[in-house]
């Protein structure tokens, strides 16, 4: 069975098989985190009104589309990708000008996940 690859790449929603969205959620103050469909993302994004709401992406970024999308939709420094590509891989947490850059390890999302490749994460604030 053939599948349409064109096809699937032009897909306007935001899911893993288009660019390896793992998790989304809209943090804004006083409010739980609120998971976000992966075709809410960029509205949600665009949306944002203040200062006391972000968006968190949990990308794979291993995905061959997801640092095209990522870097298409959202204003995303320069350094991001240098620090990801610099393979290191210490746990921090480090103001980079007007963005927070975290590096996460041994971060387990959800119980089942106990794989190490899915203890590592990146943030960017």
């Amino acid at each position: 069975m053939s599948q349409d690859v064109t096809a699937k790449m032009l897909k306007p929603d935001f899911d893993s098989e288009v660019s390896g969205l793992v998790h989304g959620y809209l943090f804004h103050e006083q409010r739980p985190p609120q998971p976000i469909a992966s075709g809410e993302v960029c509205a949600r994004y665009q949306a944002l009104a203040d200062d006391k709401a972000f968006i968190w992406l949990h990308l794979n970024l291993n995905h061959a589309t997801a640092e095209k999308w990522l870097t298409s939709h959202f204003p995303v420094a320069d350094f991001f990708f240098e620090e990801i590509r610099s393979g290191s891989h210490t746990t921090r947490i480090e103001r980079q000008g007007e963005n927070l850059f975290a590096v996460l390890n041994d971060v387990l999302f959800r119980p089942q996940d106990t794989s190490a490749g899915n203890r590592h994460a990146v943030a960017l604030l």
